[in-house]
């Protein structure tokens, strides 16, 4: 298991009394850690992602959201840590060129208000893009998430 982050500006906008369109520019970062004996080696991705999530409120607190994302690769690369003759290797290789330019898939969520401004969320996001670039790869992102947000004017 790897940990990333996932934070930038969001929008929401009312549909009916119950639903609402949730969309943002977030930067959100992804990978990968193995670890086989000595060799340790990670993969740190990270993406400019544009959800488009349609959000239906149970309560007055708790809200259910589902929809697409499409992400946009900024960065991509392999960090190994490995012993050689007594010796600790480090090493980081950019395989941004080794990634496909573009992610996309499906958020699943909820999340609870604590109140007007402050609501705390988890949720799932299944890839659905191959992003291996090479036709003998294929890889997808598949990611838990938790997090708190902060609204701006209680929206």
């Amino acid at each position: 298991m790897k940990m990333g982050i996932n934070g930038g500006v969001a929008a929401k906008f009312s549909l009916t009394d119950v639903m609402t369109l949730e969309t943002g520019v977030l930067y959100s970062t992804k990978g990968m850690q193995v670890e086989d004996g000595s060799v340790k080696q990670s993969v740190n991705i990270s993406y400019i992602e544009i959800p488009l999530n349609i959000a239906y409120s149970v309560s007055d607190q708790i809200s259910l959201m589902a929809g697409p994302y499409i992400g946009l690769l900024m960065s991509a690369n392999l960090k190994s840590s490995y012993e050689l003759l007594d010796q600790t290797i480090d090493e980081e290789v950019d395989i941004k060129d080794d990634i496909a330019n573009m992610d996309f898939g499906i958020n699943i969520g909820a999340s609870f208000s604590i109140n007007e401004s402050i609501s705390v969320g988890a949720g799932y996001q299944l890839g659905l893009a191959d992003i291996g670039s090479e036709d003998d790869l294929d890889a997808t992102h598949t990611n838990i998430y938790i997090g708190i947000s902060y609204s701006f004017g209680g929206w």
